[in-house]
């Protein structure tokens, strides 16, 4: 072990380690369930109840963090300097980096996908804006958001969901313009092969999914396969 970062204040769900920028980005979750309940009668609003303020009743059971990462040159030793951190009132899932435009993006429990752009000097990050100027507030999945791409060229946010959902996003304005239901069990793992245009993607009983946006945009269904075991599948790996 040549460093060790342990001062997170929740459990660590995902995180992003950029090696030629040297940052670290790393999403933070309270996975308890007695911490997720409380979040969510926290956060939400019944019918008959007037509309919660925020700034009095936001419950953080999720984080994203943004860490500068050097290495010390008297003692040699791995420096950790915490540049930036973001609550939500929702657990963290999933990160994606676009490298060409410095975006990160965050996929909750809640189903939703937040976009942050690093600001001019790095030092932090700011919430991304549709064109009016207005936070994207982009509600894509009505469950927990499983996987999420960028395609810098066409500008789509391409995501996939425990609804068992395949969705395209628009990076610009946050409006889903295509979405597709592969599974009925839950999506889990999607894998985006931007070479040859194609998308791998798992789910809950076992099947793989190939999608492919080669010729045509939204992606479609190539091919759907059945593992042998019918297992969930949890992560995929191309050779």
């Amino acid at each position: 072990m040549i460093a060790e970062l342990d001062d997170f204040p929740l459990g660590v769900r995902d995180f992003l380690y950029l090696n030629d920028r040297g940052w670290l980005i790393v999403a933070l979750s309270d996975m308890k369930l007695a911490s997720r309940l409380d979040s969510y009668l926290t956060n939400t609003s019944m019918p008959w109840e007037k509309k919660k303020d925020e700034a009095t009743t936001f419950a953080s059971v999720g984080a994203l963090l943004y860490y500068q990462v050097g290495v010390d040159p008297v003692s040699k030793n791995w420096t950790f300097y915490r540049k930036w951190a973001k609550n939500f009132s929702s657990q963290t899932n999933i990160l994606e980096w676009s490298p060409e435009q410095k975006y990160t993006f965050v996929g909750l429990d809640s189903g939703k996908i937040s976009l942050f752009k690093m600001n001019d000097n790095n030092l932090g990050m700011v919430e991304a804006t549709n064109t009016n100027g207005v936070p994207l507030d982009m509600k894509v999945h009505t469950k927990r958001v499983m996987g999420i791409s960028y395609d810098n060229s066409t500008g789509f946010i391409y995501s996939i969901g425990e609804d068992g959902f395949f969705k395209m996003t628009d990076a610009t304005s946050g409006e889903v313009t295509h979405e597709e239901q592969l599974s009925t069990c839950g999506l889990k793992v999607m894998i985006h092969d931007k070479e040859n245009s194609r998308f791998f993607i798992g789910d809950g009983e076992g099947h793989i999914i190939v999608m492919s946006n080669e010729e045509v945009n939204p992606p479609v269904s190539i091919v759907k396969l059945q593992s042998s075991s019918k297992a969930c599948i949890r992560d995929i790996s191309l050779d």
